[in-house]
């Protein structure tokens, strides 16, 4: 009941450690039995409260235009099925496909060493790819979610504090045919990092930045596709409880129109992937959804399988922050010193 009005998925975690540590159940409990008590959070008022001041700062308000460029994306909208079907709760189907668990575990393990990419990448890659082929233009604008507990401020770790602290914001990604494998998971990951503080202060600005700001950012049109990468999921991390997500009954009124059209989440359980694809039977049938589903598995299997190859492989400007160079110059250097090898990111996959 409580989840998404004051809690999130990062709470959840906190809240069945602290839960497992009053159980016993977690390892981590003291010699003598005694529960370990997690230092409490930073207040949740506090941090809301410190964001609203940071949004009129020099340095939020100098990401204004790269959340302005995402305009491009205003004509590139989804094909339906349906014409005039409104997009109600009601109205909402899913469709799950999956992975299984080796090459589960190649996308999380294996592949990311070969462009020092995360499982994200990788399936965002996969995902535009699907829905750019689809809708035949070749770039896709989609809503991204990132967990919103970014440490913008030295003096406020917002890590173990219960809130909802979700941060969505809309990104527009090249889905052009004549890419390349490499070419298109090396293009994904760039678009990805030049995201300033994972998208936190898009809705900072939104929401609660000056006037003219949030008046420029409501302007924008919100994306039709959404896309959630919930990451692995088990008991090592939530004190040896497991978290079993079963049908609850309806958490949103029927009558309401959907806010996107498409949403699709990932998430690693029990070692396999899973994708959830959610969409509006009023505007979509699901032998549309089915082929647009088994076509982005389909791309991110072959994905997976040419970063498993040993001869693939190849750094991106992102690797060499400082270097001022773009992917044409960072080739072209790395091609004159006989080529380097980079060891994979320490960021956890």
């Amino acid at each position: 009941v409580i989840h998404h009005l004051v809690v999130d998925g990062v709470s959840w975690r906190l809240l069945l450690q602290d839960l497992a540590s009053e159980l016993g159940t977690d390892q981590a409990a003291l010699p003598d039995g005694s529960p370990t008590v997690r230092p409490q959070g930073l207040s949740y008022r506090r941090w809301s409260r410190r964001l609203e001041r940071h949004a009129t700062s020099e340095a939020v308000r100098a990401e204004l235009p790269f959340w302005l460029e995402q305009d491009a994306g205003a004509r590139l909208r989804l094909p339906r099925d349906l014409a005039g079907g409104e997009p109600t709760e009601a109205s909402a189907r899913t469709l799950l496909r999956s992975l299984e668990v080796a090459t589960t575990r190649e996308l999380l393990d294996v592949a990311p060493a070969a462009y020092r990419t995360r499982a994200e990448d990788l399936l965002v890659t996969a995902l535009i790819h699907a829905v750019g082929r689809w809708s035949g233009h070749d770039a896709v604008l989609v809503e991204l979610e990132g967990h919103g507990r970014e440490q913008v401020f030295e003096d406020l770790d917002p890590s173990h504090t219960v809130g909802w602290f979700t941060a969505l914001y809309p990104l527009l990604l090249a889905a052009r045919e004549s890419d390349g494998t490499a070419e298109r998971i090396k293009a994904t990951k760039e678009a990805l990092r030049r995201v300033p503080q994972r998208g936190l202060h898009f809705g900072v600005l939104r929401y609660t930045g000056a006037d003219e700001d949030r008046r420029r950012l409501a302007a924008l049109p919100r994306p039709e596709l959404g896309f959630n990468y919930l990451g692995r999921l088990g008991t090592t991390d939530t004190g040896g409880l497991e978290v079993l997500i079963r049908p609850v009954g309806s958490t949103r009124d029927p009558a309401a129109r959907r806010a996107l059209l498409l949403t699709v989440t990932a998430g690693v359980f029990d070692g396999r992937l899973e994708i959830t694809w959610t969409y509006s039977a009023h505007v979509h049938r699901e032998a549309t959804m089915a082929r647009l589903a088994d076509a982005m598995v389909e791309d991110l299997v072959r994905l997976i399988a040419h970063c498993a190859a040993p001869e693939t492989g190849g750094a991106t400007p992102s690797d060499f922050p400082e270097s001022g160079l773009d992917q044409a110059g960072l080739d072209d250097f790395l091609a004159d010193l006989g080529g380097v090898s980079v060891e994979p990111s320490s960021t956890k996959p």
